[in-house]
């Protein structure tokens, strides 16, 4: 028997294959939509020094992987209904996704929201420009003492609010962004 949950599920299944399938839905919610959950997530998600994505997605990860046991074990689930049960967790999952960035990736490309075309690879501009690059940016080095976190803070957002339209990007979305760290960086990065 389907629940009051369940058909919410069902409707925001349904809007998440809509924006995927239907032209120009990637680039709305790219432009009217993605910016307030931004907004709405960045919100919560400052309150936290870390990233609190990292702390869900271990959870659901390991409840995933735990609830079959327990249901099957202590609470003697048939395992169709923990069969279901996991399927809605992970349908749940695949609607959050896409409604918090997934649908992102539906919306037009950099080239097309700036009309810039792709240069052409030529290996040997590519290593020129890595050569030049790095030689000016080792020639650029300087020795600071002190950082002036707020006001570098600040000049970032300034920059990303004067390039977000030329670059068919967002700015940011509040004006003192904090970098945050992610939770098991270790098991993946060093």
């Amino acid at each position: 028997m389907m629940k009051r949950h369940d058909y919410i599920l069902a409707l925001l299944f349904l809007l998440v294959l809509a924006l995927r399938l239907i032209p120009g839905g990637g680039e709305w919610y790219f432009s009217s939509f993605y910016p307030l959950v931004a907004k709405i997530l960045g919100g919560v998600s400052s309150i936290f020094p870390f990233s609190i994505s990292g702390v869900f997605y271990v959870l659901v990860s390991c409840l995933l992987v735990l609830y079959p046991i327990v249901a099957i074990a202590k609470y003697h689930t048939k395992k169709k209904i923990v069969l279901f049960m996991e399927l809605r967790a992970i349908l749940w999952l695949y609607v959050w996704f896409n409604l918090a960035w997934g649908i992102n990736y539906m919306a037009p490309d950099f080239y097309h929201r700036t009309g810039i075309k792709p240069a052409k690879y030529d290996s040997q501009k590519l290593k020129a420009f890595a050569n030049d690059y790095l030689v000016k940016l080792n020639e650029s080095y300087c020795k600071i003492n002190t950082i002036d976190e707020a006001k570098i803070s600040r000049e970032t957002v300034n920059a990303y609010k004067a390039l977000s339209r030329k670059a068919g990007i967002h700015a940011p979305f509040c004006n003192s962004p904090k970098a945050t760290t992610m939770l098991l960086t270790h098991l993946y990065s060093k």
